[in-house]
């Protein structure tokens, strides 16, 4: 396919963010130009299949591109391109459908697919950085496993020499981000885990020196260890902040959802421990709501966990069913009225729980910034902020700044 100028939106995860990135530095390197979606040759969706919302959300994309642009080739590729092709190739407006095993060769005119394209580069002011990709549990209302195939890690040597490229380009923030980081390091030659990954960075690149800090993205109930703790009190340059992929806190709900592996009660333990080393964190969840066979009680163990936790915020979804998962087989499904008024009631529980914690950040004398544009930033805690007024600090920059008040359900502070 030949063109001079594309487009590209990205819909779903941050590993998605990361491969837009690497696409978008690979069509740089033919000469082709990123342009307005109006005046793009060639628009790219690059896709999501996790719910049902997602897929949607992909069918209103490319109905909207081709009202604005009736002319242009437009691409899908991604997750829903893998496993949902069949219904994409209904749409007419589409013009070709890219599988994942090919989603980076196909722009690099190659035969072989790299999973792990090196990036020098971001389109936003916080990089994510993918180190692994691909999941083999087969969670069973999952369709990732069918979307992405089995796990697959990033080697360490090469994971530095990203991040080195990141800093040399300015960026002050790094997250660090795969499909299920609790699986890194099973492939590789010296079963390295995620926190000894951690641990190898540290030791061999001072974060601290270049003002540079590290996120991390999603991580497992399961991988909240002693080890866990041992890295996050030992290494200053992680932020304060934890993302939990629990999903539910009932453990009969677990089981079914083939996420027997942790108990939902033991990550009030970790926070216990962690309040020793962070004394304020954020966190957040991922949450699962009218799973098949979700009764009154199940949900109710957990909104009581999510009572306690000390929370910042949480995606609260509705189960949808995805095809070819053991889920759909499930009896007792859920019905649609009852999930959602679960999920509202969760989401409010969430909204208040996101009140105590902004309280908590307004005791503190300094928050640190990384500036986003001249009127908002995020904090290490990851909380989106607003400046009391525009600022003319260089984007991706750490600033100091003074936690004022909230307004409109956003942190108000004052650059120093």
């Amino acid at each position: 396919m030949n063109f001079k100028t594309f487009f590209i939106k990205t819909l779903g995860c941050k590993v998605n963010q990361y491969e837009t990135q690497a696409i978008i530095e690979i069509l740089q390197n033919q000469n082709k130009m990123l342009v307005s979606e109006q005046k793009a040759e060639v628009i790219i969706l690059n896709s999501c299949a996790v719910t049902q919302g997602a897929f949607t959300d992909l069918k209103k994309s490319v109905r909207h591109f081709v009202s604005i642009n009736p002319t242009a080739k437009i691409i899908v590729i991604g997750c829903a391109a893998q496993v949902l092709k069949d219904k994409i190739s209904l749409w007419p407006e589409v013009n070709t459908i890219i599988p994942q095993d090919k989603k980076f060769s196909f722009f690099q005119k190659t035969s072989f697919n790299n999973p792990f394209p090196n990036i020098n580069n971001y389109f936003r002011a916080r990089a994510v950085l993918k180190v692994q990709d691909g999941c083999s549990h087969h969670c069973t209302y999952c369709i990732v496993p069918l979307t992405r195939g089995k796990s697959i890690s990033r080697k360490p040597k090469d994971i530095l020499l990203e991040i080195k490229r990141l800093a040399q380009a300015g960026f002050k923030e790094i997250i660090l981000s795969g499909i299920n980081l609790r699986q890194y390091g099973r492939d590789l030659e010296n079963k390295m885990n995620f926190w000894e990954l951690i641990d190898f960075l540290g030791n061999n690149f001072n974060f601290l020196k270049h003002n540079i800090r590290i996120r991390l993205s999603s991580i497992e109930p399961a991988d909240l260890t002693t080890q866990a703790l041992l890295i996050l009190k030992t290494h200053h340059f992680i932020c304060p902040h934890l993302h939990i992929s629990l999903q539910s806190g009932s453990n009969t709900i677990l089981k079914k959802m083939g996420r027997g592996h942790y108990k939902a009660e033991n990550l009030l333990d970790f926070c216990a421990k962690l309040n020793s080393i962070w004394p304020i964190y954020g966190l957040g969840l991922d949450l699962l709501v009218g799973f098949p066979g979700e009764t009154e009680q199940n949900f109710n163990h957990t909104y009581e966990l999510v009572n306690k936790l000390p929370l910042s915020y949480a995606h609260v979804f509705p189960y949808s069913p995805r095809p070819n998962t053991k889920a759909i087989n499930i009896p007792d499904q859920v019905p649609q009225t009852l999930k959602k008024q679960r999920t509202k009631l969760l989401r409010e529980l969430v909204q208040n729980k996101r009140k105590d914690f902004y309280q908590k950040v307004l005791k503190l004398h300094e928050v640190n910034v990384i500036v986003e544009n001249s009127n908002l930033g995020t904090t290490e805690h990851y909380l989106q902020v607003k400046f009391t007024e525009p600022t003319n600090k260089p984007i991706k920059s750490v600033q100091k700044a003074k936690p004022i008040r909230i307004e409109n359900d956003r942190l108000l502070v004052k650059l120093f």
